[in-house]
């Protein structure tokens, strides 16, 4: 679904922007003496409701057609991975991003398919290449995926081969945690005119069929759907339309440069983006995903004034996940100062996007839970909620205490009750992951620390561990 990406798959992660609670600063010089032991308060969010669930806005990301970037994904706290689909010449679904094998595959070096470099008219135009319909799974498995950027890691060429959706689908639900998919139906004029499914079906029945099967299903937001989260994605409208009848799972109408037209309809994104067009489409779909300068276009690598689509795109309740964020200094305009925390500041509080496409998971996820605040009015209160804790030799406030609680999400909110002072901590939580945080208001100073551990089956079993300091305490 992107235009310059690395191979066929992308990764999503989900990017909760809460609304934070004002930070109070703690009884200082001149306060009130806190007295000994005061209450440590703790709320705690089920992670099968949450992310989705909890908040606002999604953050989506995509990187390398390599199944151990999906895996390092996930690790990195990933909600969603994306891929786009094609088919082999038996039907087959796979993950690849490009209808042909060249750019992304070592196919040029097997010299037994030298006489499947063919030329196909696509779009009007012929092209010419080794096309994945041309070959069969068995012969795609033979072949190795590399990395299109050379300015990327190369350490992973020649390792690793084409996966099926199916395995795609597998890498998300044997995920520690929920994580949802975002498969985009690809290119499917191109696969219906070359690929013959039984029984006169087409290449978007296979997709949903394939999707069913693993039990993906159900309007977005539901019970079914957080269970499953999944988004279907597509360049052409009509595919979206047609699947409509299919499934009730949530569609997203991807948007090119607006001078591009469809595979399908022939009309320019120009057109599809109209408010006229944006009335009809939101019977099928729960959003758009435009390309980024599709909404803010770019002059000499400066970003110029926004367009109103994003805005358009709201007043029909359609959500907006543009494509794509990267952190080389060559893909960040200049108004960005080559910094991509400043670029999702732009995009997220400025433009007002639901949800971006990346290729750096990390920088992500590190920017949403470095941002972010935790809501002072989490709706889920579980295990540990209150504990008692009191000053050691050090002046230190140690406070400990388990969860057995087997799918939680760690949101702690420390509440003093002495002047009613209120502190929410920042959070950043990957699996085996330990993470020191500190705030110092006024004269004091907090630190904390973050520990999550995963038992048997990935699953979380116990462990989260909390040391709060307090410094320069006055008596009153």
């Amino acid at each position: 679904m992107i235009l310059t990406r690395c191979i066929p798959l992308i990764w999503l992660f989900l990017l909760t922007v809460c609304a934070g609670r004002t930070l109070y600063p703690l009884p200082g010089k001149g306060g009130k003496a806190l007295s000994f032991p005061f209450r440590l308060h703790v709320l705690i969010t089920s992670h099968t409701e949450a992310p989705m669930e909890r908040s606002l806005k999604k953050l989506l990301l995509h990187t390398c057609n390599f199944i151990v970037f999906f895996q390092r994904a996930i690790e990195e706290g990933a909600d969603f991975i994306e891929t786009d689909v094609l088919s082999s010449k038996d039907g087959v679904l796979i993950c690849f991003h490009d209808y042909t094998l060249d750019e992304t595959t070592n196919v040029a070096s097997h010299k037994e398919f030298a006489d499947r470099n063919r030329t196909y008219e696509v779009q009007g135009s012929n092209k010419t290449g080794f096309f994945t319909f041309d070959f069969t799974l068995k012969e795609l498995k033979k072949l190795r995926t590399k990395q299109r950027f050379i300015f990327r890691d190369q350490q992973y060429n020649g390792k690793y081969p084409i996966i099926t959706f199916e395995e795609f689908i597998t890498i998300a639900r044997d995920a520690p945690r929920v994580v949802g998919i975002y498969p985009e139906i690809k290119n499917p004029v191109l696969m219906n005119q070359h690929v013959k499914w039984p029984g006169g079906e087409r290449f978007e029945d296979k997709v949903v069929k394939t999707l069913k099967k693993h039990g993906y299903g159900g309007s977005y937001m539901s019970k079914k759907w957080l269970k499953k989260p999944l988004f279907i994605q597509s360049f052409a409208p009509s595919s979206l339309v047609y699947i409509s009848n299919l499934t009730d799972s949530p569609k997203v109408l991807l948007i090119d440069e607006v001078t591009v037209r469809t595979e399908d309809t022939n009309q320019t994104y120009a057109e599809i983006t109209s408010d006229v067009y944006f009335n009809y489409i939101k019977q099928y779909v729960v959003g758009i995903g435009p390309w980024k300068n599709t909404v803010v276009q770019v002059s000499n690598n400066y970003t110029q004034a926004p367009t109103d689509l994003v805005k358009r795109a709201h007043a029909h309740n359609l959500q907006v996940h543009p494509y794509t964020y990267r952190n080389e200094n060559k893909y960040l305009h200049l108004n960005f100062s080559q910094d991509p925390y400043k670029e999702y500041e732009y995009w997220i509080n400025e433009i007002g996007v639901d949800g971006l496409f990346t290729d750096f998971t990390g920088s992500l996820h590190n920017y949403q839970e470095w941002t972010s605040p935790l809501s002072a009015t989490s709706s889920k209160t579980a295990l540990g909620s209150n504990c008692f804790i009191g000053p050691s030799l050090s002046k230190e406030l140690l406070v400990s205490f388990s969860i057995q609680d087997e799918a939680l999400s760690f949101i702690p909110t420390i509440s003093l009750p002495s002047n009613a002072a209120s502190f929410a901590f920042k959070r950043r939580f990957i699996p085996s992951d330990k993470l020191s945080y500190w705030y110092k208001f006024d004269s004091n100073m907090w630190s904390a620390v973050y520990k999550r551990t995963y038992g048997k089956d990935y699953k979380f079993k116990a462990g989260y561990d909390s040391e709060v300091r307090l410094d320069g305490l006055v008596s009153g």
